[in-house]
């Protein structure tokens, strides 16, 4: 998952976070220009190069979170500064987001041709819902299928996209290139149904569940891989 990406998932969920970005050096450093991590008021993703310049750009970019969104260009000589053996100079960008954000984020994730990897989910039962919760604070575009509209919750995650096509078959035909697909339907023709169409297009990794059947989840999946032409050696 790209960092525009973990950003966003971040907003989403309601959670300042700050992107500290090496945007210059001179001399030895640890990373070069481009490296970036993310960093919350309670921890940190990526690196910048670790020791003393990452304990001091995490505090710095923490204090900025408690004022709300802005940014700061802050330059470091490792080390008469930082006592690092590198002895070079880092500049380093950080800035701030908040829910606010969210748009600008969105313009810099497009510009930067990075997308939230989608996810086809099969299925609005019991596990199904409890799916789609545990995918929604990750940075996927999800699309929420189910032919029974009725069986859908009233309300669904903002990153959730519940549809109830006539004919959901059709959708896994345009699905982007290293798409998911969770299949878990109420229906075993359904189930596959989708399986073969998905092994056609060969774009998309799929996990088929069928807990209220005789079969077991596991030998059902390789059955349905046979039935399709795959192996169950992978």
């Amino acid at each position: 998952m790209k960092i525009w990406g973990q950003i966003l998932a971040a907003l989403q969920r309601d959670r300042r976070c700050a992107l500290v970005s090496v945007v210059a050096t001179l001399g030895s450093a640890p990373r070069d220009e481009g490296a970036c991590m993310l960093v919350t008021a309670d921890g940190y993703h990526g690196t910048i190069g670790g020791g003393a310049l990452e304990w001091r750009a995490i505090a710095t970019a923490q204090a900025m979170l408690a004022k709300g969104p802005g940014s700061r260009r802050t330059s470091h000589a490792l080390g008469p500064e930082l006592g690092q053996c590198c002895g070079g100079r880092v500049e380093l960008l950080t800035e701030c987001f908040d829910r606010s954000s969210i748009a600008t984020i969105r313009e810099r994730m497009s510009a930067e041709q990075e997308s939230p990897r989608r996810v086809y989910l099969f299925g609005a039962g019991h596990v199904g819902r409890a799916l789609v919760l545990a995918l929604a604070p990750f940075a996927f575009d999800i699309i929420w299928i189910d032919p029974r509209a009725s069986a859908f919750p009233g309300a669904s995650p903002r990153n959730v996209t519940a549809i109830a096509p006539a004919d959901p078959l059709g959708l896994l035909s345009a699905a982007p290139p290293a798409s998911l697909v969770f299949i878990m339907t109420h229906s075993h023709a359904l189930d596959l149904a989708q399986l073969g169409i998905e092994h056609r297009h060969g774009r998309v990794d799929v996990l088929v569940h069928e807990a209220d059947h005789a079969v077991s989840p596991v030998n059902l999946f390789v059955r349905q891989r046979e039935v399709h032409g795959v192996s169950s050696g992978g």
